[in-house]
């Protein structure tokens, strides 16, 4: 499955998809409480199917040309998109969250430089630079992601169990990456 095809076209779902919409009250959004959800489902549905590939592999003679192997690392692959996807909403969610929309405290004035969009408008130039990339992988988006979610603090930052979820799916993404070496 080429991932350099179907990166930018999934990235520009995530934000044609995903509402801004601001928390009225101290209760989690629900849309983000989804969206964490749906992370620690794409995270362990991309474990099943790594843990499947790793046994194959462990048969003497088993290669990745092995049908059963072809159709498990697809598997792996979409789980492992999916993963990225939601965790590009997750954190564009949070920020909505915490006003960092074109109504929020960034999206205009000081910070936003008059302009609707704002620290948002950011995002998107990073999300923009990602998708020129050409060797752009989502190991790579999500640490650049999440590099961008701990230098602007102010923008949320992830909750522990979307933080373990993460370090474990690009711990995965680097024993996966061994499997094709």
């Amino acid at each position: 499955m080429n991932t350099k095809i179907f990166l930018p076209a999934i990235i520009l779902v995530i934000f044609g998809a995903s509402a801004c919409k601001k928390s009225s009250n101290d209760q989690p959004n629900s849309q983000l409480t989804q969206t964490e959800s749906n992370l620690k489902q794409a995270y362990s549905q991309a474990r099943i199917y790594e843990n499947i590939l790793v046994d194959r592999h462990n048969t003497q003679g088993m290669t990745m040309n092995d049908p059963i192997c072809k159709m498990n690392d697809s598997l792996f692959h979409i789980n492992d998109t999916a993963f990225t996807i939601h965790m590009q909403t997750y954190c564009k969610e949070m920020m909505s969250d915490m006003g960092m929309g074109s109504n929020g405290i960034m999206g205009g004035g000081m910070m936003g430089g008059g302009s609707s969009g704002g620290m948002m408008c950011n995002m998107d130039s990073m999300m923009t630079v990602m998708n020129g990339m050409m060797n752009m992988n989502t190991f790579k988006m999500d640490s650049m992601m999440e590099n961008h979610m701990k230098n602007c603090p102010k923008m949320g930052t992830l909750n522990s169990n979307v933080q373990g979820y993460l370090d474990n799916m690009q711990a995965m993404r680097k024993a996966h990456m061994m499997l094709h070496k």
